[in-house]
């Protein structure tokens, strides 16, 4: 009788200690900890994805030239990879509003160019991934 008693208890000690881990690691993690860790602009943790969008449309209408949309994402800290055989440059913005430890929202922007090296169009995704 006090063999069970014991593992059940011992059962639920674990139990609680797992709770308050992951809930220690949350409060921490996400006002602390993420702020510190995140690369790149920290004003991003706080942007909406559907704002960042915007933002950055606005910032590179059609016909900006190849150059130019380099250098804004580079000045925004956005990692980015062209891709010269479709004339395309792929850029991931992470760690955006509603990311948290076990889910990162992020935003995928493709930047299509035309032969002459000028914007033509711009798609966007949100990305939740995670665990």
């Amino acid at each position: 009788m006090t063999i069970a008693r014991t593992i059940r208890l011992a059962a639920l000690i674990a139990a609680l200690s797992v709770g308050l881990a992951a809930l220690g690691c949350e409060l921490f993690y996400l006002h602390w900890l993420r702020s510190v860790v995140a690369a790149g602009n920290r004003q991003l943790l706080e942007t909406e994805p559907g704002a960042f969008d915007r933002d950055l449309r606005t910032a590179l209408p059609l016909s900006t030239p190849k150059g130019a949309v380099e250098e804004t994402l580079r000045n925004r800290h956005i990692p980015y990879q062209y891709y010269p055989a479709w004339r395309l440059i792929q850029a991931i913005v992470p760690d955006l509003k509603g990311s948290n430890p076990l889910r990162e929202t992020s935003l995928r922007m493709n930047f299509q160019f035309d032969a002459q090296g000028s914007l033509s169009k711009i798609e966007s995704s949100v990305i939740n991934s995670g665990l």
